[in-house]
């Protein structure tokens, strides 16, 4: 009934869509009863996700798919591109907390698949987490793109999505289809590290801010990721946080 009367609104009134909203608003106000609080969607505990099966409970862009290969069955995601592969597995030879690839060669036509035996994502986890994990959380995520960057490396996608935590709050940086490899970039120019990686340091403050990560931690993430690349000097280390400060904290 509801539908209908906005239809005949639309139609025969020829009626602005901003005053159709209001009217929409209005009458959803008047008939519609809202849920109890007690019905309404509650985020689960930690312990109550289902860490050991790779399913998301809640569905996201990222969710993982089931592949079966050979008698085993896995979770874990497709992709395309040579290089995102060639990116893990340098990062991997580093010891940096990565995707895991478990299929390296064409599977079907140009697929291939990451194995994502790493949890859960922390977008879907932020209502849940409490002020010391977040702390060890943001402590791994600046140590994971602080060592990613002194490899010349730009993961160019850094949101809550694509990072994920075991149940052992291990975090796991994933999906590296825009990440980039520059093997010339100066280290002794901040102005040029500085928007090599800007793309990462804007996906970090959304990150923190969707993550509710306090001030206090963001600065000294972003410290932590500064002070660790190993290339440039105490001088240009602070050039470069002093730029960073300004535009993202």
């Amino acid at each position: 009934m509801l539908y209908t009367y906005i239809k005949v609104c639309y139609a025969k009134l020829n009626m602005p869509f901003r005053r159709l909203k209001e009217i929409t608003r209005r009458l959803k106000e008047r008939f519609v009863k809202p849920k109890l609080v007690s019905e309404q969607r509650k985020y689960p505990k930690l312990e109550e996700l289902d860490w050991e099966s790779g399913r998301l409970a809640k569905a996201t862009e990222q969710r993982p798919r089931q592949f079966k290969i050979e008698d085993k069955t896995y979770w874990g995601r497709e992709f395309v591109s040579q290089q995102q592969l060639d990116i893990n597995l340098h990062l991997l030879s580093r010891g940096i907390s990565v995707e895991i690839p478990l299929v390296t060669k064409p599977v079907g036509e140009k697929r291939r698949v990451l194995y994502l035996g790493a949890g859960d994502h922390l977008y879907y986890l932020r209502q849940a987490l409490t002020n010391p994990e977040k702390e060890l959380i943001a402590k791994q995520i600046a140590e994971i793109i602080s060592r990613m960057h002194n490899e010349n490396i730009a993961h160019n996608d850094t949101h809550p999505s694509n990072f994920v935590m075991s149940k052992n709050f291990k975090v796991t940086l994933i999906d590296f289809k825009r990440a980039g490899l520059d093997p010339k970039l100066d280290w002794n120019n901040h102005e040029q590290i500085y928007f090599a990686f800007s793309m990462d340091y804007d996906g970090l403050r959304t990150t923190f801010h969707q993550l509710n990560i306090p001030y206090e931690l963001r600065v000294k993430a972003f410290k932590t990721i500064v002070n660790g690349y190993v290339k440039m000097s105490l001088e240009n280390k602070a050039k470069l946080f002093s730029m960073i400060e300004q535009e993202y904290l």
